[in-house]
């Protein structure tokens, strides 16, 4: 029987399995992370590469090596790739920096070792801890640890959906295949959606297609983070930490968050990119979209009455707004009598414990975390968690 079992391999099941051999003295032969993909951070990586990010939102203290300096020494050594780069006075590493570091980590740690490769199925108590049936074959473990992503599905506004379904070359950023990809000078390009992922979007297509228009529900705002930085420590974490409601904590992780905000560099490259008329942007909701005669995209926005012809629309509108892990999530919960949030969220101890042995973390574990429990400084929460409830032994 394994003493821990990690269910989700991205960077916070691939940190946290960092944490527990590395930091809390876990056994290395007792440890696993159940994982879909070939390699640790497949799919961020592939998310990230989709959107053409640049630059990591978080600072270069978060990353997914126990140090919290070590990302930030690896840029200044010589095995650093010419092009990694930080930015700006909270060190945002670059995407090259960020994944040669995460690569090294992974290497030095020998974390693709831990990994079995495989899906969860479902999850049951058994005599000393945990049973989980996986498309690997079944696995015993002591300790499980949920550190599954965002949902598995995508956001798909309505009338995108409805134009997509009369044949309108739509695609979402996170999509199976990347809308981005072989972009023509002769083409003219509609990015929809908010904040980072978006804006990296536009300002791709922007550089590569003949024109590029970004399309926004609301105006351009700015923020350094999706939260404030006080979210990572007492100072918003202390009052959070003593509120016993769940609906006021979510009420809370609400107020705090920013979505669709740009931190400085994007607000920058975003400025110029107008300013120099290689990206258009509008305001507007909910438009009209139907095919013309010579195979374009006719849009009309019914606030400005405008019409825009375009040759591709690439949806950067997120993930579903549904609480990670779907069916088999509710399956446990109901099989194990867990108790959860009238959001469908686990309420959970503060060790991040839903039930004896059975922890969580990521996004599912914001109601104990509170709105940066998504991000990589999240998964740095979690840590400082369990290792304050001494539980690797």
């Amino acid at each position: 029987m394994l003493d821990w079992l990690v269910i989700g391999g991205g960077v916070h099941g691939t940190y946290l399995s960092n944490v527990l051999v590395n930091a809390l003295g876990a056994e290395r032969e007792r440890v696993r992370v159940l994982d879909p993909h070939a390699e640790p951070l497949a799919a961020w990586r592939s998310r990230a590469r989709n959107c053409a990010m640049d630059f990591l939102r978080s600072p270069g203290v978060h990353h997914i090596d126990v140090e919290p300096f070590s990302l930030l020494r690896y840029a200044r050594s010589e095995a650093a790739p010419p092009t990694a780069e930080l930015w700006g006075r909270y060190q945002h590493p670059s995407l090259c920096l960020f994944e040669a570091h995460s690569r090294a980590v992974i290497e030095r740690s020998r974390l693709e070792q831990l990994r079995t490769r495989g899906e969860l199925r479902r999850l049951r108590t058994t005599t000393g801890g945990y049973r989980a049936e996986t498309t690997h074959g079944e696995l015993y473990a002591r300790r499980v640890l949920l550190a599954i992503g965002p949902p598995a599905q995508l956001e798909w506004p309505v009338w995108a959906r409805a134009a997509r379904e009369q044949g309108a070359s739509i695609e979402h950023l996170f999509g199976e295949r990347d809308p981005l990809a072989n972009l023509a000078a002769h083409e003219h390009v509609l990015v929809v959606g908010s904040g980072c992922s978006a804006a990296h979007a536009a300002l791709h297509a922007s550089r590569h297609a003949g024109s590029t228009t970004w399309l926004t529900r609301t105006p351009l705002r700015g923020a350094e983070y999706d939260s404030e930085p006080g979210w990572l420590g007492p100072k918003h974490l202390s009052a959070f930490g003593h509120e016993r409601s769940a609906v006021r904590r979510r009420d809370a992780i609400t107020r705090a968050r920013q979505p669709g905000s740009l931190p400085e560099r994007l607000q920058h490259a975003v400025k110029l990119a107008l300013r120099h008329e290689r990206l258009q942007h509008l305001l507007g909701d909910d438009p009209r979209v139907e095919r013309a005669e010579n195979g374009r995209l006719r849009v009309r926005l019914h606030e400005h009455t405008l019409e825009h012809r375009f040759d591709r629309i690439v949806l950067a509108t997120g993930f579903s707004r549904a609480r990670p892990g779907g069916a088999w999530l509710n399956a446990v919960a109901d099989e194990l009598g867990l108790p959860v949030a009238p959001c469908g969220y686990p309420l959970l101890a503060p060790t991040l414990e839903w039930t004896r042995g059975l922890f969580v973390c990521g996004q599912l574990a914001e109601l104990e975390l509170g709105p940066t429990a998504r991000n990589i400084g999240g998964a740095r929460l979690a840590a400082e968690r369990l290792e304050r409830a001494g539980v690797a032994a």
